[in-house]
Parts: structure tokens; C-alpha cells; sequence
């Protein structure tokens, strides 16, 4: 592939295939018990990652509909904390896991992966291992998001602060188990192809000849 800015950006965010699927306790049969579909955050909760727009999402989901929220590491806003203490004590399909070590596991066992930034991301970490284990991600378009996810074929990808456009997405694949698998299993071979830690070694490599090439000239 091409030498460019996607390549340089690449060291930081490699991710080695073969994560280990460990099981989830409690909070996973908590979820499950009530939702058909578990959608999932996990990241630093603050309001640049757009969690905001993903609560007002799922007040947009019918409760019938059975779409789970699991969210997934620390809160830096207290206004953030008192919201989603609120959405917990209100909605059972919402779960607050709070920080986790764990959380390549807990990616694992979800079927939607949601990244809602709404200003300045790179190349999220997150959204990477969340489709080399084969769960498909819907993703804003801000940063480098609409870079590791292909709209339509590895998740979908929806304007930044648009509640309404994100919980249509969250519905869409929800409903739709195939999909769901498809896009998962593009996903896989994605990161394969493109951001396993061989292939950025391999680029970086092609980028360094090339500019030494250059400086004997």
C-alpha cells in the first residue's frame, strides 16, 4: 500500500491479533438478561468522546427493541457522572462497568462497538481491537475514525453529534444478526491487512528505504 499519513500513524495503535475471549461475569448476565444486542463504549468518559449523544441515543431506542449500553472505563466529569448514575438507576439496559483491566474481554463478548467522538481522534485504539475481534464498530466521522472503519463494510459511520443518526445505527445492526457477522468478519481480515503489527513494521520499513533512497540521490 501507499506511504502516507494512515502509515506514519501506525506504530502507536499496532495491535497483535489473538486477543484472548475470557468470560464476563456479573455485569455481562446482567446485560444479557435484557438485551437482545449489546452495543459498547469503553474509553476515557468525558464529553469530547461524545457519550453524551450515545445516552440521548438510547432514549431514542424503544425499550421493545432490546439494545443494551455497556459502558466502560472512568469518568472525568462530574456533570457526566450524575447522568449516567442517572441512566443506570433508570434504564436497565443501560450498565456502567467503571474502569476495567479487562477490557479487551469485554470487547469480545459485545456485537456493536461505538466510538461518538465529536472533535479531535487519532486512530482509536479501542475501535481497532474492538474489529480484530470481529465485532463491527459505528463510528463518527471525526479524525482518523473513518480510516479504520470502512462505512457499510466494517461498521458504519455517522455525523458527530447527531443522536438520531447514531441510534439509527445502533438499530440497524442490532436488528440485523448477518450483518452484524459480515461486517465483523471484514473487520477481522481489515485489521490483518492493514493494522497488525507486522504490516506497520513492514511499511515502515518501505517508508525508511525510500528515504534513504532519496538522500543518496
Amino acid at each position: 500500500g501507499t506511504i502516507g499519513p494512515l502509515s506514519l500513524k501506525l506504530a502507536a495503535q499496532s495491535v497483535q491479533l489473538g486477543f484472548a475471549r475470557a468470560a464476563i461475569r456479573g455485569m455481562e448476565l446482567a446485560l444479557r438478561a435484557s438485551a437482545d444486542a449489546t452495543d459498547r463504549f469503553a474509553g476515557q468518559i468525558r464529553h469530547v468522546k461524545g457519550v453524551d449523544y450515545l445516552l440521548d441515543a438510547m432514549e431514542l431506542i424503544p425499550p421493545e427493541e432490546k439494545v443494551g449500553l455497556l459502558l466502560v472505563g472512568g469518568i472525568s466529569e462530574d456533570y457526566l457522572r450524575r447522568r449516567i448514575e442517572k441512566a443506570v438507576a433508570s434504564d436497565p439496559r443501560i450498565v456502567y462497568a467503571g474502569f476495567r483491566k479487562d477490557v479487551t474481554a469485554i470487547v469480545g463478548k459485545t456485537d456493536i462497538a461505538v466510538m461518538p467522538t465529536v472533535e479531535r481522534e487519532g486512530l482509536a485504539k479501542a475501535v481497532i481491537e474492538a474489529q480484530a475481534l470481529g465485532v463491527p464498530a459505528i463510528v463518527t466521522d471525526v479524525g482518523g475514525l473513518p480510516e479504520i472503519v470502512r462505512d457499510g463494510e466494517t461498521g458504519l459511520v455517522v455525523p458527530p453529534r447527531d443522536a438520531r443518526a447514531l441510534a439509527e445505527a445502533i438499530r440497524a445492526l442490532a436488528a440485523d444478526p448477518a450483518r452484524r457477522h459480515a461486517m465483523g468478519e471484514a473487520a477481522v481480515r481489515r485489521v490483518g491487512e492493514v493494522f497488525d503489527y507486522r504490516e506497520s513494521a513492514r511499511q515502515f520499513a518501505a517508508l525508511f528505504t525510500r528515504l534513504a533512497r532519496g538522500l543518496a540521490l
